[in-house]
């Protein structure tokens, strides 16, 4: 009996232990709960990689500096933009320009064509430096006003010789005895295109008129003629007409 009781005693003791732990694991807080956490605790953590910005990619850009790493996170890339190539006041494109990665290439530019007009024209003779001019060092450039400059046309040379040449010459021609006490003669210098030639030119005239003393109406004393290549501010011919004095001893 005692023995039994001693078994009994041992296996109440036993239960009374196993309840007590389980009650003390009960109480006790969980591990990583809420003030009980240690780095054990911590799980891996984990980013995904960064890219790093570029520059774009469209025509005309290119990269100074590509972006660094700089331990937490990519610098700003320097980048650079050039606009496309045009030409210049004055010419046209002819070809456009192409990128070729790094820069522009293939821009091809021609001079614009000059204006053609009546004035422009006028000029071009102008800048000749005789329109009007001189002839055997005589200066055919009586005061502005009593220049007469009139554009003739446009014809070809065997038509200029004769509605421009032959009347500016008969012209000076009838007055010519009447300048100088012992005559004078019409003369010539310059150029002027053959009459057979059937090219085509634009024709400015600029002449002086003296009254013939015949007629009572004014008539040549000093032309410049001017020859351009039709439809251009090209000179071709400039012939000059003027009154030369017949030798003699008249004062």
């Amino acid at each position: 009996m005692k023995n039994g009781m001693s078994r009994w005693k041992r296996f109440a003791l036993g239960l009374i232990l196993l309840l007590g732990a389980a009650s003390a694991k009960a109480e006790a807080p969980a591990h990583c709960s809420y003030g009980y956490q240690d780095s054990s605790c911590l799980g891996p953590q984990y980013r995904a990689p960064q890219t790093p910005p570029t520059c774009s990619t469209g025509v005309g850009w290119t990269t100074l500096t590509p972006a660094k790493w700089i331990g937490s996170g990519f610098t700003q890339p320097a980048c650079h933009y050039d606009a496309p190539p045009t030409c210049a006041p004055g010419y046209d494109q002819q070809s456009a320009p192409v990128w070729n990665g790094s820069e522009w290439v293939g821009l091809v530019c021609v001079p614009q064509a000059r204006q053609v007009t009546p004035p422009t024209q006028l000029a071009a003779c102008e800048a000749t430096g005789n329109f009007p001019g001189t002839i055997a060092g005589t200066v055919l450039r009586p005061p502005a006003s009593q220049y007469a400059i009139s554009s003739s046309g446009t014809m070809t040379g065997a038509a200029s010789y004769s509605n421009v040449y032959m009347p500016v010459m008969n012209g000076a021609g009838s007055i010519a005895p009447n300048l100088y006490c012992n005559g004078a003669y019409p003369a010539t210098t310059g150029s002027m295109p053959v009459s057979s030639d059937g090219n085509v030119y634009d024709i400015f005239v600029a002449q002086a008129g003296q009254i013939d003393a015949n007629t009572g109406q004014p008539g040549i004393v000093a032309a410049s003629i001017c020859y351009l290549q039709t439809g251009t501010n090209n000179v071709a011919y400039l012939l000059l007409v003027g009154m030369m004095k017949n030798p003699g001893t008249c004062h």
